[in-house]
């Protein structure tokens, strides 16, 4: 069972799970609200599946700040409810977290032991969705991650694409991307794949290696890095040209209606754990980058 099957994450796990030997059964945010503690507890028993990867969340960083409430009733009072509902029948839980769990002070890659301390209501009530889990639920994997981008959804390669396309570029063709934050972009289909990997040897050893575990995309960039790869390589499939230039996050604009969230300066994961637990080792960022932004500038094209 894979809660919040509309989203990037959600929708590869929906598609992969069948090559893990799975058969997945995807409920969107319409279709399963987690943060309805008794309809998740009433879904749950009556599909009584054999694992639940929760990729339901809350992701509006900035928005979250004008309303906490509802990031936490789906990152925080969500990953109860579905602890609660899959330890009632005694089921593993995959639940998928993020690097903003951290502050971003630290000079090199987090570890899963080292303490969080999120700056943001979005990283807080993620947190606190983490330590629902581990204290409801006896079977767990928590993934972290960071900087999740696909072929779906909304995510930062579509978002950059989007500027050259909709607007000719920002000012006549320029465009401006903070290059103050470091972190390790992520494709959602990997990170399906790894929740799946995790949950075939899971299955095969019939033990959960319960824990916390860090997953990315391998290496680190930052925001200005990671629009830098983009633009060459829709300049290479087009001969579009977009010029590209650094600025701060304190000087990148929010909108008015905003607030800005306080974002990590640096939140680059330790992947060492998860590749001697299960043999998993992250693909380099920028070869997937590369790959996903040929694909969307496809999807582009065949749309016109």
């Amino acid at each position: 069972m894979i809660t919040g099957a509309g989203g990037q994450v959600g929708l590869e796990a929906v598609r992969r799970a069948p090559d893990y030997g799975f058969t997945p059964i995807g409920l969107t945010r319409a279709e399963l609200d987690i943060s309805d503690a008794a309809k998740v507890m009433q879904t749950v028993k009556d599909i009584a599946p054999t694992l639940l990867i929760n990729c339901a969340a809350y992701t509006q960083v900035d928005q979250a700040e004008s309303e906490p409430d509802k990031a936490h009733a789906v990152n925080g009072r969500g990953a109860k409810n579905l602890a609660l509902a899959c330890q009632a029948i005694n089921i593993p839980l995959f639940h998928l977290s993020t690097d903003y769990v951290f502050d971003g002070n630290k000079t090199g890659l987090y570890l899963e032991t080292d303490t969080p301390n999120p700056t943001s209501i979005y990283g807080a009530t993620k947190l606190a969705g983490e330590q629902a889990v581990i204290e409801h639920c006896k079977q767990y994997i928590i993934l972290r991650t960071a900087w999740v981008y696909g072929t779906d959804g909304h995510n930062f390669i579509k978002t950059m694409l989007d500027i050259v396309q909709n607007h000719g570029g920002q000012k006549n063709g320029h465009v401006s991307v903070v290059n103050d934050q470091f972190g390790s972009p992520t494709f959602a289909r990997d990170i399906a794949k790894t929740l799946l990997e995790i949950a075939q040897i899971s299955q095969n050893r019939e033990h959960v290696a319960s824990g916390i575990y860090h997953y990315t995309g391998d290496g680190t960039t930052s925001w200005y890095g990671f629009a830098d790869i983009i633009f060459k390589e829709l300049a290479a499939q087009t001969n579009i040209q977009v010029r590209l230039s650094p600025t701060t996050t304190k000087q990148y604009p929010t909108p008015k209606n905003l607030k800005k969230a306080k974002r990590p300066i640096n939140s680059a994961l330790d992947t060492t754990k998860i590749s001697n637990e299960f043999n998993i080792f992250p693909i380099d960022w920028i070869e997937s980058v590369i790959q996903v932004t040929r694909e969307i500038i496809k999807q582009k094209e065949s749309q016109t």
